[in-house]
């Protein structure tokens, strides 16, 4: 045999015992770096609550580390309860601690990429690093995964160990019936996700990812006492910490105009949020979830006052995740979002002497007396007010219940206006949008933009407290509107101007 032949034959021999030390040692396969072999049961729990299916090396970290995490957080729930805020603070710290580490990986098996939050009960650990990374997530910042743009859902990098799995689950987002991601052997995806403001990576071209920014302003006005609330959360994530997951990016916004005295707007103010994310609808019917927590807020506050107190407040908020923003208003407080220049109103104000309201109002007893509910109140619906109430539960004319309108969000969103009536009784929704988007042309500022919008309705004589929230989905100013030139050119001769002149001035 000649020199060459026996090289070769010695070089194959080599490779055939490696590959047979491989396939039959199981430490063999290991990557040196903790693996979550489960990472595409997304909403799915691990053991009891977020216990991991890792793999790696016996004794290897940081696995054991992560296993450490877990128990954290198995402590904060089962005997600190979620709304434990320090609890959680450890549970993020021990994981960010672990993400520095750069050993996290994913398997192969998992080739469904995208970080969806779910509740904390069933969270994926890819959720967890997504959101607890500083600067977005970034691997500049000594993590694992890698963001293409700010704001947008960190993309994970797999680790290749092991084989694909033979054949395709489908699941079912929990927090969004008719979401299907496949799950195959390869990357590719096939996603139903648009409606949460998430990336698609079929469709580059047609995502939008809102970037919250607010500003609000609040003013006495010439009543004697200020009675108005209101809310401001940009970034739900940080807010909240780990008591709630959902889709990223969330915010929330709110006004509360109170009435015979601030007990009522002071209350809804500070509960209505935790009514919210508490409720058993939530995440999987948002809508419902946010209705009855306006009801529920409302039977707390009866139980929080003295029977005597006539203290209430209307309210109108806004719950947003990803590109869905929901509007739930119950008063006269209204949200007009601002589209390239147009003014689309989404919320409508509830006066006793609209027309639906009225019919509603009657039909359950009560009437309208010169524009009042049984000569009382300006609003047909309200939180409080328990003087004008019947027992818990009884349907009344005085209802807590809001109306509810849901909006995908798109590139054409430039910014949302929430004011009380003490903004609108003085300026029209479309007088408030033009303004606001010709002072962010300039400045760039919500804040600025509500302290004008409190100014205006000033110097029109409002009547009353002024509170307005303005809330941009984008970091860079609106951009300016190209309006088409007509093909058909207009002129006017100088008799004809003089002849407009005379007119004008006879007029």
């Amino acid at each position: 045999m000649s020199g060459g032949r026996r090289r070769a034959v010695l070089a194959l021999a080599v490779l055939a015992a490696i590959f047979l030390l491989v396939s039959g040692d199981p430490q063999a396969s290991c990557s040196k770096s903790c693996v979550a072999v489960n990472c595409n049961s997304i909403g799915i729990r691990y053991g009891k609550f977020c216990g991991v299916g890792w793999t790696g090396c016996a004794g290897e970290k940081p696995c054991d580390e992560l296993d450490a995490c877990c128990k954290i957080h198995d402590e904060c729930v089962e005997k600190k309860g979620l709304t434990n805020v320090k609890c959680h603070e450890k549970f993020k710290s021990c994981i960010k601690r672990v993400k520095k580490s750069r050993k996290i990986g994913f398997s192969e098996e998992c080739p469904y990429e995208i970080a969806m939050p779910t509740m904390i009960q069933g969270m994926d650990m890819a959720i967890l690093f997504s959101q607890l990374g500083e600067g977005g997530g970034g691997g500049d910042d000594g993590g694992f995964g890698s963001s293409k743009e700010a704001g947008s859902v960190d993309v994970v990098s797999p680790v290749n160990v092991g084989k694909p799995p033979r054949h395709i689950p489908v699941i079912r987002h929990p927090g969004h019936p008719g979401y299907t991601a496949r799950l195959g052997g390869s990357a590719e995806l096939d996603l139903d996700i648009g409606s949460l403001g998430l990336k698609s990576p079929s469709d580059e071209q047609s995502v939008f990812l809102p970037v919250f920014r607010s500003g609000s302003c609040a003013e006495i006005g010439p009543k004697p006492n200020m009675e108005d609330e209101h809310i401001c959360i940009d970034n739900l994530v940080d807010h909240l910490g780990g008591v709630a997951c959902f889709p990223s990016p969330g915010a929330f916004y709110g006004v509360f105009d109170g009435h015979g005295g601030t007990d009522a707007a002071s209350y809804v103010r500070e509960k209505l949020l935790w009514f919210i994310i508490q409720d058993s609808h939530f995440p999987n019917y948002v809508d419902k979830a946010i209705k009855s927590a306006f009801v529920k807020a409302d039977h707390a506050f009866a139980d929080s006052v003295s029977l005597d107190n006539s203290s209430g407040t209307t309210a109108l908020t806004a719950l947003i995740f990803g590109r869905t923003m929901h509007i739930a208003n119950a008063g006269d407080c209204r949200a007009v979002l601002g589209r390239r220049g147009r003014a689309v109103e989404l919320s409508r104000d509830h006066k006793p002497n609209c027309n639906s309201e009225r019919l509603r109002i009657e039909r359950l007893g009560g009437m309208v007396y010169d524009g009042y509910l049984n000569g009382q109140l300006s609003v047909s619906r309200a939180l409080g007010d328990w003087h004008m109430k019947g027992p818990k539960g009884s349907v009344c004319p005085l209802s807590a219940e809001p109306e509810l309108q849901q909006t995908t969000l798109t590139e054409e969103d430039e910014f949302l206006i929430m004011g009380c009536d003490g903004l609108w009784d003085v300026m029209s929704s479309q007088c408030a949008v033009t303004m606001v988007r010709k002072e962010l042309m300039v400045h760039n500022d919500p804040q600025k933009c509500s302290r004008e919008l409190v100014q205006e309705a000033l110097r029109r004589n409002t009547c009353d407290n002024l509170t307005v929230v303005v809330v941009c989905f984008s970091p860079d100013p609106p951009p300016r509107i190209e309006i088409p030139r007509s093909r058909v050119r207009r002129s006017i001769s100088l008799e004809g101007l003089n002849f407009l002149q005379g007119v004008l001035n006879t007029a």
